[in-house]
């Protein structure tokens, strides 16, 4: 009898049809020599060259018949769950929505589902986990406006090889409504506002209105003797604004799990969140590997993106409070509050600087 062990497993995806031959495994063993002519005091080792067999694959294409349109390739058998983290909640408030999907088969290779928002709901793009058999993708989704909103069904189709067709499965549809918040804008107040003109006396209306008419000929004039390149730089700033609130959603969204920490007063897991979080942005900004991503690394390449020395080294910063809080302990833990703002302004600054 001999003693067996499996020493490498992989996971094969084949991406075209046909016959493939996977070469032979080769090694060299050491084998211990066992028995009664054998001296305790001699090598009682012997070398062998060992050489695997040659597998044959035999690739074949997918049906054509029965293939539904938002077939992306996926193989296996799966199922589909879709989540809110809350249904009521405020105009510009984060929701987190997530849809795992998970069983056997490629699904590494499966691709974010595109969704079908309703009007008034912006959406960003999800963050992408794997554990196990399951892939999950948080989007973070911002209410503009109030009122009573519904997350479609979202569809994945695959090839089940086992039972030899395609299926189509989906999730749970979701409601959810948004009462409007402090931040919302207040063109209804502006509105109510405009109402109570009406109680004015007719001669003050009438003052009013001239006056208005002044101002209006006092601006014109100024709008019409005013140099070409003011109003360019205008519309610039003006882009420039609508850029930077873009962007500075786009950090508050990456950093919904890490306000919840804080509002948790929960250190142990905001730190850990936190120093994820940046790790993610620098990877999605520069492209630096997250298996290599440290602080030395961070700063070499934000250097060479010709970021100021300023924020390199407050980002480091951070991230040394971060590395600190996991070392030394939580109890240890600083004000989470300011350092959750001090992230905020600098992601969004890099973010700014970065592209």
């Amino acid at each position: 009898k001999y003693g067996t062990a499996i020493i490498k497993k992989v996971i094969l995806y084949p991406q075209k049809s046909g016959r493939f031959s996977l070469d032979p495994m080769a090694g060299q063993v050491t084998i211990k020599l066992m028995g009664f002519d054998v001296s305790l005091y001699d090598d009682n080792t012997d070398v062998q060259n060992l050489t695997s067999n040659t597998l044959a694959l035999n690739v074949v294409d997918l049906p054509e018949n029965g293939k539904p349109n938002n077939f992306t390739g996926l193989v296996g058998d799966y199922t589909i769950k879709a989540n809110l983290d809350r249904t009521n909640a405020s105009t510009n408030d984060a929701l987190i929505y997530k849809i795992s999907i998970r069983g056997e088969g490629n699904l590494m290779q499966l691709q974010a589902p595109k969704l079908n928002l309703p009007e008034g709901v912006e959406g960003y793009e999800p963050k992408v986990s794997d554990k196990g058999n399951e892939r999950t993708f948080e989007y973070s989704l911002i209410p503009q406006k109030e009122g009573k909103f519904t997350l479609p069904k979202q569809e994945i189709s695959f090839y089940n090889a086992s039972e030899k067709r395609y299926l189509t499965i989906s999730s749970n549809e979701i409601s959810f409504n948004i009462t409007k918040g402090k931040n919302s804008n207040q063109k209804e107040d502006a509105v109510a506002d405009g109402d109570s003109f009406s109680t004015i006396p007719a001669w003050q209306k009438g003052v009013l209105w001239a006056s208005g008419v002044l101002l209006l000929a006092i601006f014109a004039g100024a709008v019409i003797f005013r140099k070409k390149n003011n109003s360019e730089n205008t519309n610039i700033s003006q882009r420039d604004s609508e850029e930077d609130f873009r962007k500075g959603m786009d950090v508050y969204a990456r950093l919904i799990p890490v306000k919840s920490h804080l509002e948790n007063e929960n250190p142990k897991d905001f730190y850990p969140e936190l120093l994820r979080v940046i790790n993610d942005f620098i990877h999605d900004k520069t492209g630096l590997d997250l298996a290599s991503s440290n602080k030395e690394a961070i700063h070499s390449i934000l250097s060479q993106r010709s970021i100021p020395d300023f924020y390199i080294l407050r980002l480091i910063s951070i991230i040394e409070d971060c590395e600190m809080a996991n070392y030394a302990g939580f109890s240890s833990a600083g004000n989470l509050q300011e350092i959750y703002n001090n992230t905020i302004e600098i992601l969004v600054e890099l973010d700014k600087r970065l592209g």
